[in-house]
């Protein structure tokens, strides 16, 4: 997966963003429109007859179709939700390989600094060298 400089930037906003996603599956399986529910007694079949109740569910045709249409709904949402976290979390795993990768700790250092949200200037002044250079080992790793 090629990483760009605003996979990089946004690095520290993936993780926030994948437990949103998480919360929104959760809430519309939890609002989901209900059915009719009532108790139906009646007795057992052998003696002796005692009486017992069942529990039913049903819904008439129009809460059947609001039913069916927010079952949809729901359903196109869970798998746009589920693609859009498994973008972020490529993205976020992507960017940890590539740390991971490096041989140079130099190199390692300017790319945590930046996943922590650090300007160049301030990993600059932290590691001892210019700017420039700083911007230089990120591009060097990074796809435009």
């Amino acid at each position: 997966m090629d990483i760009t400089r605003k996979d990089l930037i946004n690095y520290h906003l993936l993780e926030p963003m994948i437990q949103r996603n998480q919360k929104k599956l959760d809430r519309y399986k939890r609002n989901e429109p209900c059915v009719s529910i009532g108790k139906v007694y009646g007795s057992s079949k052998e003696f002796p007859y005692t009486q017992c109740s069942f529990t039913v569910g049903g819904s008439d045709q129009s809460e059947f179709q609001r039913w069916k249409e927010w079952d949809q709904k729901c359903r196109y949402l869970e798998l746009t939700i589920v693609a859009d976290t498994r973008k972020m979390i490529d993205v976020k795993l992507a960017i940890d390989e590539l740390i991971c990768s490096m041989d140079n700790v130099l190199d390692k250092a300017v790319f945590e600094y930046t996943l922590e949200g650090k300007s160049q200037s301030w990993i600059a002044k932290k590691l001892h060298m210019d700017q420039s250079n700083v911007s230089r080992i990120i591009t060097k790793y990074l796809k435009r």
